[in-house]
């Protein structure tokens, strides 16, 4: 038999209340993974009561990270947010190969066990990187910080390494 899937495996999108205030601003504020698998599998009966499957996994992804960059203050010596930073995929590079299989075995007709396997997928991201000053209100600080700070659009890389699973 021959079959095709299509799901989203992995949906996960999570924004911070108050994300301006959150404790943990510097590392995420807003985290927002897409995927879409389309899932070609080829299945066999060995014998009446035992069955095989193997498969392709085809993932197309895309991915918002959002977080601030915190610095210390030179003047006051407190931490102080100094920069936004989003990074948005594009979603036409972004997708990566797996594969699957799986197995059902049928003793008695009432009683069926299955396992199944899907490989890790690793999906490299290629995309753009805003980065927005925070202005402290201390005008020496603030233009050592935007001397530092990448101007416009910046082009970025990031991956994520999707799980195996067995099930």
């Amino acid at each position: 038999n021959f079959g095709l899937g299509i799901n989203a495996p992995y949906g996960l999108g999570f924004r911070w209340d108050n994300a301006e205030r959150f404790s943990g601003r510097f590392i995420a504020q807003n985290a927002v993974i897409q995927t879409a698998d389309i899932n070609p599998v080829l299945s066999f009966q060995v014998a009446p009561s035992f069955a095989l499957a193997v498969g392709a996994d085809y993932r197309l992804s895309k991915v918002t990270l959002e977080r601030n960059r915190a610095a210390i203050n030179p003047f006051t010596q407190s931490v102080v947010d100094v920069a936004h930073i989003k990074l948005d995929s594009d979603l036409q590079d972004n997708h990566a190969w797996g594969w699957n299989a799986g197995v059902l075995w049928k003793p008695i007709d009432a009683f069926s066990l299955g396992a199944s396997y899907r490989s890790k997928i690793k999906v490299d991201y290629d995309g753009t990187g805003k980065f927005t000053q925070r202005l402290t209100g201390n005008p020496a600080f603030d233009a050592a910080v935007a001397a530092q700070l990448p101007q416009g659009n910046q082009a970025v890389a990031v991956a994520i390494d999707f799980p195996a699973t067995v099930n």
